[in-house]
């Protein structure tokens, strides 16, 4: 009796030893959808929110462990964005249910407290990761550093970074950026510690450190998204298994995780690329973006006047070389403020439109052309200042970013085979050759008068008065003067002529 009742026990202690293995054994899951550069609710290329509601409802219903992961890129700009700092996009966001957002230089397009107050307003954890806001020592208020996510048996650390280059780009007051590689490092050990399975890296720049903690495990999966990556020359990018990059505008991923513990822990991933315009609407969302929508539209309808030429705004036509458009606005606010010279930098015309002969053009137009909503300010600057000011604005011809200098008053002869820096060969004003140790006046933006995109040595310029003491908008002085005009012919006029034989962003 004894004996079989030990067999019983024995039999018992058995099958428990093998369910406890099977367990430990046992697979688990986790399924990513990740998306971002989203700036234009109810656009199809670059805000398609209502599809992406479907994709979402269709992976959450077939995989209750779906994490969904917002790369940011969003709050600005746009037309929306220019009146509400990205407000409306936390709001679609919210009824998205994103378990975490990544911060990217695109955030501060309305700058740090905008920033902040975004974060505030979102149902969900903005995560930064290499931020420092000396005023508070430490993160920005509202943002965290990196978040842990627990979806079934898993636990998924997540850490998302700012590129450097944002510093550059937008002048911001008080936040600092920290080294990506080291904060990437930190935080990762920090939330292995807390129990993370799962380590998922957000960045927005191609950076080869990430390469190096995908292979030795300091990540364990990255998300990288740059729809622009195919039209600049960046070289050949590197790859890995385990970094998804979105490279087109309304792309997602779906990515499947299974962690094999059979004794080591072993991580296995397959991943596809989807888009979204392969989804159906979802009707509840589609109906908050056309309000959204609607209501922009009552107020920027109003047709301004009409085209006599064509007009390219892309991407590459405004940051590569001299542009009809832009030499628009540069003759607007020079003409405006009675300057002797005006510059902008292509950058802040970001609607990547084409315009054909005949076309009116709407307030709209204009403010989704300029969604920054920039103010105008007038400089009085030297000479040598004027020639620095060009060379940094050639500097980075070859990568199409947003600081290439489109001018009034000026021309300019440049070598864009030349070492940046060295590029400028000739500069006239008015006819008359450019004088280095003269003072010029100069019309320009706030934001470049600031030291954005580079233009650091508007700094040191001394401010001139304008007429009043709220300095207009520049989309204001363009609508004005396209509506005295009604008539509009802008066109290329030789402002800016590289002599190279060919231009290196080509």
């Amino acid at each position: 009796m004894k004996i079989r009742l030990l067999s019983s026990n024995l039999r018992l202690l058995l099958l428990l030893t093998f369910f406890i293995l099977d367990v430990w054994a046992e697979e688990r899951r986790a399924t990513f959808i990740f998306t971002a550069d989203m700036p234009v609710v109810g656009d199809e290329r670059k805000g398609a929110y209502a599809r992406l509601a479907t994709l979402l409802d269709e992976v959450r219903a077939a995989r209750p462990e779906t994490v969904f992961l917002f790369g940011g890129a969003s709050l600005g700009p746009s037309t929306m964005s220019g009146f509400d700092r990205g407000a409306h996009i936390i709001d679609v966001l919210n009824s998205l249910e994103p378990d975490a957002m990544g911060v990217t230089k695109r955030e501060f397009s309305y700058y740090e407290d905008e920033l902040s107050l975004r974060a505030y307003e979102a149902g969900f954890p903005m995560v930064a990761s290499n931020l420092f806001d000396p005023l508070i020592q430490g993160t920005p208020t509202g943002l965290v550093d990196s978040f842990l996510i627990e979806k079934g048996s898993l636990t998924i650390g997540v850490v998302s970074i700012v590129h450097p280059s944002v510093t550059d780009e937008y002048p911001l007051q008080r936040v600092q950026i920290t080294s990506p590689r080291e904060e990437v490092n930190a935080k990762a050990q920090q939330l292995r510690s807390s129990g993370a399975h799962i380590i998922v890296l957000l960045y927005s720049h191609t950076s080869e450190f990430v390469k190096a903690q995908l292979e030795n495990g300091v990540v364990d999966l990255a998300f990288m998204t740059d729809p622009d990556l195919d039209i600049r020359n960046e070289g050949d990018m590197w790859t890995h298994p385990r970094n998804i990059s979105l490279t087109q505008y309304s792309q997602a991923a779906i990515v499947t995780c299974t962690l094999h513990e059979n004794g080591k822990e072993i991580l296995t991933t397959s991943w596809d690329l989807l888009n979204l315009a392969d989804y159906a609407p979802d009707p509840e969302v589609a109906s908050q973006t056309t309000g959204y929508t609607m209501r922009l539209n009552r107020l920027l309808d109003e047709r301004i006047g009409q085209l006599q030429t064509t007009m390219d705004t892309s991407r590459k036509a405004v940051r590569s070389g001299e542009n009809a458009f832009a030499n628009l606005l540069t003759d607007a606010i020079r003409s405006f403020t009675q300057t002797d010279i005006a510059l902008l930098n292509g950058g802040i015309i970001r609607a990547e439109k084409q315009y054909e002969v005949g076309t009116f053009i709407t307030r709209g137009d204009i403010f989704e052309e300029l969604p920054f909503r920039n103010k105008v300010a007038t400089l009085t600057i030297s000479g040598k200042a004027v020639i620095q000011a060009l060379e940094n604005g050639l500097s980075l011809l070859e990568s199409l970013e947003g600081r290439f200098p489109h001018v009034s008053g000026m021309q300019v002869t440049y070598d864009s085979t030349l070492p940046a820096g060295q590029r400028v060969l000739t500069v006239e004003v008015d006819g008359k050759p450019l004088d280095p140790n003269a003072n010029y006046t100069l019309a320009t933006t706030q934001y470049l008068a600031n030291g954005g995109d580079g233009y650091r040595m508007f700094t040191e310029s001394a401010s001139e008065s304008l007429s009043n003491k709220s300095p207009p908008l520049l989309s204001d002085i363009v609508i004005s003067r396209i509506r005295k005009q009604n008539q509009i012919s802008p066109v290329v006029k030789n402002r800016m002529t590289d002599i190279s034989s060919g231009n290196p962003s080509e």
